[in-house]
C-alpha cells in the first residue's frame, strides 16, 4: 500500500512537471505581432525617410515634409484611412536595421537592388528615375565611353549606402572611391566632381540638372540617351510582411490607375521627362461611342 502511494505521488509529480513545462514552452512561443497587425492596431504607418531632393524634403525651420514620396504616402493614408507619421530619418545604408528593429514600419522611398532584396521586401514602384554620369564640363575623357573609368587613375564620388557606391563597385571595381558618410546631401557628389575631388559621379538626373542650373559651366551629363541605371522608386518593408506589403501594393495600383500618382509627378517634375512613368498593365480598346 505504501509503495503504491509513493508511485502515485511520483507519477503525479511527473505529470505536474510536464504540465508546467508545456506552459512555459507555450509562453515562449507567443506569436509576435506583425507589421500589418501593429499598423491596424495603432492606425498609423511610421515612415522612415532619407534626404532626397524632389522626393523627401524637410523644411529645416518648421520640420514640414514635402516631395513626391510625401504626397504619395499622404494619399496612401487617405485611401486606407490611416495616419502617416514621418518617424525617423535614416541612411539608405541603414534603413534595414530600422525596419528589423521595429523603429519604422516602412522605408518610404528607396531604390530596390539585389543586395537589399535579401533583407527587405519592396512594393510596386511609383515611378522610375534615371541615374546618369556627371563629369566636369571640360572633361572629354569619357565622351565616347565610360569603359575607361575602370582604372585606378580615376576617382568616383559616392555616398556610403547609396546606389552610386553599388554602381562603382559593380561596374568599375578598379577605380578609386571618394565616399561621403551616410545621410550626406546627395548633391555633394556632383559638387565634389566640380571641385576636382573626384572625376565622375552617378546620381539621379534631377539632382545633376539642378546643380547644372545653379552652377552653369561646372559639370555636364554624360550620355543622357543611355542612363547608367534605371532606379525604381519603391517602399521597403521588413522581410516576410506579406499582408502589409499586399495592402500597400493594392493601394499603389489604385493611385496609379486613378491618375493620382501622375498628378504628383507632374507637380514636382522640374525637368520634363526626368521621371519615368510606370506603364499600366492593361490595354484599352473601347471605341468612342456615337
Amino acid at each position: 500500500m505504501y509503495k503504491l502511494s509513493i508511485l502515485a505521488l511520483v507519477a503525479a509529480l511527473f505529470a505536474l512537471i510536464f504540465f508546467f513545462a508545456n506552459k512555459v514552452q507555450d509562453v515562449g512561443q507567443v506569436k509576435k505581432e506583425t507589421v500589418y497587425e501593429r499598423v491596424m492596431r495603432t492606425g498609423t504607418i511610421r515612415c522612415g525617410y532619407g534626404t532626397w531632393p524632389q522626393f523627401d524634403m524637410k523644411d529645416p525651420n518648421t520640420g514640414t515634409m514635402s516631395g513626391i514620396n510625401v504626397d504619395y504616402m499622404n494619399e496612401v493614408g487617405k485611401a486606407l484611412e490611416l495616419k502617416v507619421e514621418w518617424s525617423e530619418e535614416v541612411g539608405y545604408g541603414s534603413f534595414i536595421e530600422a525596419l528589423n528593429g521595429d523603429r519604422i514600419d516602412m522605408m518610404c522611398g528607396v531604390w530596390p537592388n539585389a543586395p537589399r532584396s535579401k533583407q527587405a521586401d519592396f512594393s510596386h514602384p511609383i515611378e522610375y528615375t534615371a541615374i546618369a554620369a556627371f563629369v566636369r564640363a571640360d572633361d572629354v575623357r569619357f565622351d565616347e565611353s565610360l569603359s575607361k573609368l575602370d582604372d585606378p587613375a580615376y576617382t568616383i564620388a559616392t555616398i556610403d549606402g547609396d546606389m552610386a557606391l553599388l554602381i562603382a563597385k559593380q561596374d568599375f571595381p578598379r577605380a578609386k572611391i571618394f565616399s561621403l558618410p551616410q545621410m550626406s546631401d546627395l548633391g555633394l557628389m556632383v559638387s565634389n566632381v566640380a571641385e576636382g575631388k573626384a572625376d565622375i559621379a552617378f546620381t539621379d538626373v534631377t539632382i545633376g540638372l539642378e546643380f547644372m542650373k545653379n552652377n552653369p559651366g561646372k559639370i555636364k551629363m554624360m550620355h543622357p540617351e543611355n542612363p547608367v541605371r534605371i532606379g525604381a522608386n519603391a517602399m521597403a518593408v521588413k522581410k516576410g510582411q506579406q499582408d502589409f506589403l499586399n495592402m500597400i501594393d493594392i493601394t499603389t495600383d489604385e493611385l496609379l490607375f486613378s491618375g493620382v500618382i501622375e498628378r504628383i509627378l507632374t507637380k514636382y517634375e522640374k525637368y520634363p521627362g526626368s521621371f519615368y512613368r510606370v506603364a499600366k498593365p492593361f490595354e484599352t480598346k473601347l471605341a468612342p461611342q456615337q
